[in-house]
């Protein structure tokens, strides 16, 4: 159950990630502690597209929907 919903969510996470590990790198004093979120993040980033690939491979396109409405309305992603 918690891995299929980590799984729709991908296509969000794959966007929101790099900006808050950005984020949290640019406020971090420590220059190796900020250097390992970056690249943490980098590589989260680079795992979940991964993931995409594969699901877009096995499935077809994907659409996520944003905001809770559904197209034309919402935002579609």
């Amino acid at each position: 159950m918690m891995q299929t919903h980590v799984i729709q969510h991908l296509p969000a996470l794959q966007v929101v990630i790099p900006l808050f590990g950005a984020v949290l790198a640019a406020f971090l004093h420590r220059g190796i502690v900020a250097w390992a979120v970056a690249a943490i993040a980098t590589w989260l980033s680079l795992v979940i597209a991964g993931a995409l690939l594969w699901q877009v491979l096995q499935a077809g396109p994907i659409s996520y929907h944003l905001g809770g409405w559904p197209p034309p309305w919402g935002i579609e992603y």
